[in-house]
């Protein structure tokens, strides 16, 4: 076992994609597996979403001050695209799930948000034509150490709106 770190230096190689930020947090973990304090708010924003589908990368301001930081495609009568949000949660327990986008008369007045929990899942209709850049709650959902979640967006809905990809948030209760 080793009780202290070898060295003050950790070369990453990989880089993040242009215009997203960058973290890094340690914590301490024991030889039994325990955490000093584990993570219990994660954001993931447009660009750490897998997609489907034909999404345009965002032409407008976006919430975070920039340009383009989002991802659109258009409405269809039946799903043909959908952006996919995952984290591993680190400790057990009901988390607050919600999403924030970039508003307009053109969005999608119910766009399709299906958070995935411990109980399956659930479908959460958000009105992209008003809220935007606040985060807009889709429910607590409960949720246990060691496993995997998604929350997916897609694109079903009335033709000629736009649903929009840009950030969804789980923070611990």
């Amino acid at each position: 076992m080793q009780d202290h770190v070898p060295t003050t230096y950790l070369a990453d190689p990989s880089s993040p994609p242009s215009g997203t930020g960058w973290f890094y947090q340690l914590h301490a973990v024991d030889a039994a597996g325990n955490r000093d304090n584990p993570h219990l708010t994660w954001t993931r924003a447009y660009a750490q979403a897998s997609y489907t589908g034909t999404w345009a990368q965002g032409a407008s301001a976006d919430c975070d001050g920039g340009t383009g930081g989002y991802r659109a495609v258009n409405s269809a009568a039946s799903a043909n695209a959908t952006a996919a949000w995952s984290f591993g949660v680190e400790e057990s327990g009901t988390y607050a799930v919600s999403t924030r986008y970039v508003q307009g008369g053109n969005r999608s007045a119910a766009a399709r948000y299906t958070v995935y929990d411990q109980g399956g899942s659930a479908l959460t209709p958000v009105n992209q034509q008003t809220g935007g850049c606040a985060w807009v709650s889709l429910g607590s959902h409960t949720l246990r150490s060691g496993q995997t979640y998604s929350v997916v967006l897609d694109n079903q809905g009335t033709p000629g709106q736009y649903v929009i990809a840009d950030s969804v948030r789980w923070v611990k209760e």
